[in-house]
């Protein structure tokens, strides 16, 4: 396995430079390759951090909200991709599912070893399925641990099912959470600035047109950020999965809706006029 290892997270706008280049490049590999990426002694800058956590709802804290680390292990997975053996075009991939399992609290305080490497490239109905697996340790103890689920768009021989039924939605009940967000124009780039992801289909509707959006997308892992934050206090330990739906468009309006019975909160993310999903959602508490 060709492991390496960093002291500090790699620069991510030179990185995107290489991306540019692999959509140009034919792909001869068929496979991801067994390749891990660490920052042995990742320290938290506490204003990068307080950013993070104003453009996302979090309150500043001396914990680490959900998906920080996990915008830092995003740089690792860009790092991972242009330079490795990997098969797909980069700027085709799609963020589908992310889940993250917190065993213990993540103090700012803490020196935390961050790592990514490649999982398993599986079929899917629109192409191939691909994952990311992102772990923070400290003091060698596991803390913290992520999985991205990408797809990559192609042919594909898997099956649709359509007798499959629909996912069944949230029906309203007493003591649900129910907010709505305005997203402004400028959120991507906003974003971007903090999370260090400069994908062109977030920054601008010209930039996003170019790959067949009609205006810029939200992040999806901003819209993941915003709508856990308004959650409220978290379990010390908990998984947490989310299922990336529809994109939201720049500007925008979307409306959260959760609801809790025992350790488990379902909530959901839609377009506060038309009801379509954005995002589907669990925390479970440990």
């Amino acid at each position: 396995m060709p492991n390496r290892t960093f002291e500090s997270i790699p620069n991510p706008i030179g990185l995107f430079a290489k991306v540019a280049l692999s959509t140009i490049k034919k792909n001869p590999y068929k496979t991801l390759p067994e390749a891990e990426y660490t920052v042995t002694k990742l320290k938290i800058d506490r204003e990068h951090l307080n950013a993070y956590n104003k453009i996302c709802g979090y309150p500043n804290l001396e914990t680490l909200p959900p998906l920080y680390l996990g915008i830092r292990a995003m740089t690792l997975q860009l790092a991972l991709m242009v330079n490795e053996a990997f098969p797909f075009p980069i700027l085709g991939i799609v963020h589908i599912r992310n889940t993250v399992e917190q065993f213990k609290p993540v103090s700012v305080n803490d020196t935390i070893q961050l790592s990514t490497r490649f999982g398993e490239i599986t079929p899917h109905e629109k192409g191939k399925l691909f994952t990311f697996i992102s772990t923070a340790k400290v003091n060698n103890e596991v803390v913290w641990e992520s999985v991205a689920y990408y797809l990559a768009r192609g042919k594909s021989d898997v099956v649709v099912d359509k007798s499959k039924p629909k996912e069944a939605r949230l029906t309203q009940k007493a003591g649900d959470i129910n907010v709505d967000f305005d997203l402004p124009e400028d959120l991507g780039r906003r974003y971007a600035k903090v999370s260090g992801d400069f994908n062109f289909i977030h920054i601008h509707k010209f930039t996003a047109q170019a790959f067949g959006f009609k205006r810029a997308i939200a992040h999806g892992m901003w819209t993941k950020a915003r709508s856990v934050a308004a959650l409220g206090e978290l379990p010390p330990a908990y998984f947490l999965d989310v299922q990336f739906k529809l994109p939201v468009f720049l500007p925008g309006k979307v409306h959260l809706h959760a609801q809790k019975k025992a350790k488990v909160t379902t909530f959901e993310l839609t377009d506060a006029k038309d009801g379509k999903p954005h995002l589907v959602g669990t925390l479970t508490a440990r």
